[in-house]
């Protein structure tokens, strides 16, 4: 049997994507699942041994994109996906092109989640819908009861599954204190979208606090230079010092820290769910975000969220600059439900 599945988001829709991809191949042992994500997501998925090929077009950043490369890209894939017999092929991300895709498949059963989107001809494509209300359900279970309903599957969605290439004793050596006696967090700060970010003072009394209990705090971020100011904006307000990997690590490797770490800190974005696919006790942030929707996924995880008349919405009302229910949030209770998640570990741990 061989699946297509495409998902053509962010970084982190596609690992959300992969409690679906496991199901699929726990059931199926035998099935060739294949991936169409967007260019800079596969490193997420090139690893894992429950895909067969991951194809990887469009950066979803328009200027990193030429009408020439485009072209090219899409010719190679056209030829690859038209040339294979699928049985099924799913769009996951209700977009145009992965419409086209589906349809360029050829698959037997092509498949879409229509409940609350319009009629269009652009429905034809599919053969098979899925037609069941949303509710309140995660993103995962989006693309899980999506597949297994049109393929008459009965299940639950697992953990996520991250499988991170590195050399261990390159990192060890890069980074000493990863496998230091020395317990250690990583606080992850920042997000594409600023207003998922909490105010970089209060992160530094959280650090600070962490390092008064016996901890190495690491912050890290991604390349964009606003992010690295963030993070020296953290630096420069603590009073102890704090470890930074901002911007220094590939994906691989900061999955590699992360499963390593105590626990994780965070706000709405890849690298929370990334922990969540490392297992790693997860202190999550969330201001105008749908937390039912992005709440970390199969870990143990405490969420602190501050009152905004943008949640429970699909879309935030403050498109920049730090909005009321981050700047809500208060050191002390993030400090608590870090004590909650210790708490918890040490009783499992008996």
């Amino acid at each position: 049997m061989r699946v297509l599945l495409i998902k053509l988001k962010h970084l982190g829709d596609t690992l959300l994507l992969t409690p679906t991809i496991r199901f699929l191949k726990e059931r199926f042992p035998d099935a060739k699942i294949d991936v169409i994500v967007r260019a800079s997501c596969e490193p997420l998925l090139e690893s894992n041994p429950d895909v067969s090929r991951v194809f990887a077009i469009a950066r979803p950043e328009a200027n990193q994109r030429t009408w020439w490369s485009g072209l090219r890209e899409n010719l190679r894939l056209i030829r690859t996906i038209a040339t294979t017999s699928y049985d099924y092929a799913f769009d996951l991300s209700d977009s145009d092109r992965a419409k086209i895709w589906v349809l360029l498949s050829h698959a037997k059963v092509r498949g879409f989640r229509r409940v609350d989107v319009k009629p269009s001809w652009k429905h034809r494509v599919f053969n098979r819908f899925d037609d069941a209300p949303l509710v309140s359900l995660h993103q995962v279970g989006r693309d899980f009861e999506t597949v297994t309903r049109i393929m008459s599957l009965n299940g639950t969605a697992g953990p996520l599954t991250f499988h991170p290439r590195v050399d261990e004793s390159a990192m060890t050596g890069r980074f000493p204190w990863v496998q230091s006696s020395k317990p250690y967090v990583v606080i992850h700060p920042t997000s594409r979208w600023a207003y998922k970010e909490w105010l970089p003072e209060r992160w530094a009394e959280v650090a600070d606090r962490l390092d008064a209990l016996g901890f190495q705090v690491v912050l890290s971020g991604g390349p964009e230079s606003r992010e690295a100011e963030t993070v020296a904006l953290i630096q420069s307000a603590a009073k102890s010092q704090h470890l930074s990997i901002a911007g220094q690590v590939s994906l691989h490797e900061f999955g590699f820290i992360l499963g390593r770490a105590r626990m994780f800190l965070g706000i709405d974005t890849l690298a929370m769910h990334l922990a969540a696919a490392m297992r790693t006790p997860t202190v999550a942030l969330f201001g105008p975000s749908v937390i039912s929707a992005w709440t970390p996924w199969g870990v143990r995880a405490e969420v602190v969220s501050g009152p905004c008349s943008c949640n429970p919405s699909t879309y935030a009302n403050c498109a920049t600059g730090h909005t009321p229910c981050m700047t809500a949030i208060r050191a002390s209770s993030v400090m608590e439900a870090v004590e909650r998640l210790l708490v918890a570990g040490s009783h499992i741990g008996q």
